[in-house]
């Protein structure tokens, strides 16, 4: 008789314990770990204000076994993130962008250049 509460009680204390962490509240963490959290930080400040304070949310519902709840804060926190890290991200191609646009004007002037050169140069020869 003793096995079996011993065994009830097991299953009672195990039914308590805080339940596998949701993939979605894994994700948002490893999304955290971007390099470009900083520069998100500086770039949109109120997004990455809220995405930490939704990770928080998060968390705590995870940990009082409210999973739906953490799933949906996990998200939308990771939403806003993202939408942080997009801005960065548009940011950096953008200053790519420009400056291949500056080398392409270079290259052009040069090219022209060099053609009006070469046209000089047939037309002595010729």
């Amino acid at each position: 008789m003793s096995g079996k509460r011993l065994l009830l009680a097991a299953l009672l204390v195990g039914g308590c314990a805080t339940p596998p962490k949701p993939n979605e509240l894994e994700a948002f963490e490893k999304l955290k770990q971007s390099p470009n959290y900083q520069a998100a930080q500086r770039r949109a400040p109120d997004l990455v204000a809220d995405s930490e304070r939704l990770f928080g949310k998060a968390n705590e519902e995870w940990q009082s076994n409210d999973l739906d709840l953490s799933r949906r804060d996990s998200l939308m926190g990771s939403i806003k993130l993202k939408t942080a890290l997009a801005l960065v991200e548009y940011d950096q191609s953008k200053a790519r962008a420009d400056k291949a646009q500056a080398d392409l004007r270079v290259v052009e002037d040069d090219y022209s250049r060099v053609n009006k050169d070469l046209v000089a140069t047939q037309e002595q020869i010729a």
